[in-house]
Order: structure tokens, then C-alpha cells, then sequence
């Protein structure tokens, strides 16, 4: 999923039109150990799914957020975006679908302004818990949970969030980075992925 420049027609607020890109992936040759091939088959345009809650809550554009999104046991997929607003003012928040060939919702719920970059794994399927990392105006990485897929963000505690700043001196904004979780043994881990400093040169840890 990502973004291109694009207008909403009718009215004059700006976006950024998301697609979403389907694929296929090849059976591969028997006995190969080449990799089996991906068919990118088909690429779908978003925003005619959800004009009417970009515009009545202010929202001039959209962009695709990091990371790999989340996939339910439903088939629901869910992805992290970032909104600005008509204000000018930047939040994140997740788009979501469970027919991804006809209908996309946005969440109600946002994080506080200044938050972009977000990417999201999903930590508890039983209470629809979801965590978000997004690089803030502020300097630093704010890290979010969601209990309802999505429709509440509150920040967790300072155990985690603000810890990681988005760059040497916390003067920039940061990047779009890498969020999964893993169990290694037999623990569940959240591992991210950012860009750190060493040597005077910015490269990916």
C-alpha cells in the first residue's frame, strides 16, 4: 500500500490516493530452490470507499504508514495510516477491511496530533489489541495500544513509549520503519526496526 498525488473532484481538499496491490504467488519448479515467483495481478485505488469520512472529519489527505499490517482470523486487514487534517495538524490512525475489493473503513479513534510514520502489530486477538509505533513532532518514538481494533488509542507507559528518540539529536522526524512480533523461546517479543547513528553515519540497526 502506498500513496500518489491525486484530487478529490468534487471538493478541493487534497489526498493521497492509496492502493492496495494483489498478488499470486507461483507453485514454482519442482526440485527448484529459487524462490517461488509473485504475480502482482491487479491494483486497487482506496479513496472511493471512504469520501465521506474524509470529509466530514476534516481530513485533506492520507498516507500509508509502515510495516506489514495485520491479518485476522476473519481475513480482516488491517493497515496503519497518517492523516492531516484541514488545521494542518498530523495524526495516525488504521484503515481497515474485510471485503478489501469493495468497502475500507477509517478508525474513529487517532492518535494525539504530531504522530506519523505509525506501524501496527497485533499483540492480543482475544480483546483486539493492537500496538502502534509512530515518530512524533516531539523528537521521540510515542508507542500507542488500541483494545478495540483500532477505535481507542491510549499511550503506554513510559516503560516503552518516548524511550527511542527519531534521530541523534531528536530534530528530525524520523522514518517509516519495520514492526512485527515474534516468539523466541517461547516468548512473544514486539521487534522494530529503526535507523540509528554510528560513525557519523545514518544505517539501518
Amino acid at each position: 500500500m502506498y500513496g500518489t498525488p491525486g484530487s478529490t473532484g468534487n471538493n478541493n481538499a487534497r489526498y493521497t490516493d492509496l492502493l492496495l496491490a494483489k498478488a499470486v504467488f507461483g507453485a514454482g519448479e519442482t526440485g527448484s530452490v529459487q524462490p517461488k515467483k509473485i504475480n502482482w495481478t491487479s491494483t486497487y485505488a482506496l479513496w472511493p470507499y471512504f469520501p465521506n469520512q474524509i470529509y466530514y472529519r476534516g481530513i485533506t489527505e492520507l498516507v500509508g504508514g509502515g510495516g506489514t499490517g495485520v491479518i485476522l482470523n476473519d481475513g480482516t486487514l488491517i493497515f496503519p495510516v497518517e492523516a492531516r487534517k484541514a488545521g494542518g495538524t498530523v495524526v495516525s490512525l488504521v484503515l481497515q477491511s474485510k471485503k478489501p475489493e469493495r468497502e475500507w473503513e477509517l478508525s474513529w479513534g487517532t492518535t494525539v496530533s504530531g504522530c506519523s510514520n505509525p506501524a501496527i502489530v497485533e499483540w492480543d486477538r482475544c480483546y483486539g489489541e493492537l500496538y502502534m509505533i509512530t515518530s512524533c513532532d516531539e523528537g521521540f518514538y510515542r508507542v500507542v495500544r488500541s483494545r478495540y481494533w483500532g477505535e481507542e488509542w491510549m499511550e503506554e507507559d513510559a516503560i516503552l513509549s518516548r524511550l527511542w528518540g527519531t534521530s541523534h539529536n531528536r530534530q528530525e522526524n524520523g522514518v517509516r520503519s519495520g514492526f512485527t512480533t515474534a516468539t523466541i523461546w517461547g516468548k512473544k517479543l514486539m521487534l522494530f526496526t529503526d535507523a540509528g547513528v554510528f560513525g557519523g553515519l545514518r544505517q539501518q540497526k
